[in-house]
């Protein structure tokens, strides 16, 4: 379970990043897997009693991918993962917003973080 909530986690970030940052020095390099530990280590720190509602939400987020597309979420290419993020924002059920509010936030302020720490 914690390895398929690692790699699901990863696949968010990733695509976050892939559509939200912009990288203005195309450099190849750029640490996307940071990025990815960073959002680990974070909800590595939160209180117990919110680190496993983020894990099942978020292999319940994975899992959706099944009836959506018929495979995980996090072994879709892109542009159907980015999709699916899309459409779990117009949810009416505000708690799948609110972790993908968690992902965006987390990725954006450790893109921004880097990028700014790469440019100094």
């Amino acid at each position: 379970m914690r390895q398929l909530f690692k790699n699901t986690a990863s696949a968010l970030c990733y695509s976050i990043i892939h559509h939200r940052c912009e990288n203005d020095n195309n450099n190849t390099d750029f640490p996307h897997n940071q990025i990815v530990q960073f959002v680990l280590q974070q909800h590595g720190r939160m209180p117990d009693y919110l680190k496993l509602p983020i894990i099942l939400l978020t292999l319940i987020f994975d899992s959706w991918g099944i009836l959506r597309r018929g495979c995980l979420f996090h072994v879709q290419q892109d542009t159907v993962r980015w999709q699916q993020i899309e459409d779990c924002k117009q949810l009416p059920l505000g708690i799948f917003r609110d972790l993908i509010r968690f992902y965006e936030s987390l990725v954006i302020f450790a893109w921004e973080s880097e990028s700014y720490e790469q440019s100094k």
